[in-house]
């Protein structure tokens, strides 16, 4: 099992030649996440691949590719890890306000001091009429410990957080309640 990581200014056909490679290779996509940041293309992937013994001729393919679209492109080995049968709670955590440093500091901050896990986030800048705010959006793992008391006092700690910060916190239940 393989992580796959590359960036790049973006440009049509990045997904198509990277996963044309992993194809020729025979490796299965697992898990990814791409996205246009600033004008760059990201690629974050969980590969599996049967054909161990030529990996390094994956990798040479794959810095083809990444020389011929001017990415920078990692690839490194990873232990297989498996979710667990146990239910967890999750939440949606929505964060917006006016743009400042330390925003995504403070929110995962809070998140750690509660043993969350962030399973998956996205950030934005936006301009209109003058003003830049930022919006936050994020999918957080509460774990199979949680409680409708330790839940209550995350949700007061990130409050209290967003005050701090001049931001509004929005936490919603998997059913899309607010919490």
């Amino acid at each position: 099992m393989y992580a796959l990581a590359a960036i790049g200014k973006d440009r049509p056909g990045i997904v198509a030649k990277v996963a044309s490679v992993l194809a020729f290779h025979g490796a299965n996509l697992e898990d990814s996440t791409m996205a246009s940041l600033a004008g760059h293309f990201a690629i974050m992937l969980i590969i599996d691949t049967s054909a161990e013994d030529n990996v390094e001729v994956l990798r040479a393919d794959l810095s083809q590719v990444g020389a011929e679209l001017g990415l920078w492109i990692d690839l490194k080995s990873i232990s297989r890890s498996y979710p667990t049968d146990e239910i967890s709670q999750t939440i949606s955590i929505s964060v917006h306000g006016a743009d400042r440093t330390g925003i995504v500091a403070g929110i995962a901050n809070v998140l750690a001091d509660y043993d969350a896990s962030i399973v998956d986030m996205t950030t934005h800048r936006l301009n209109s009429l003058g003003t830049t705010s930022y919006v936050m959006s994020l999918e957080v793992d509460l774990g199979i410990d949680s409680t409708d008391d330790s839940v209550a006092r995350l949700v007061a700690a990130l409050s209290e957080k967003a005050m701090e910060l001049g931001v509004t916190v929005k936490v919603l239940d998997p059913d899309g309640d607010l919490l």
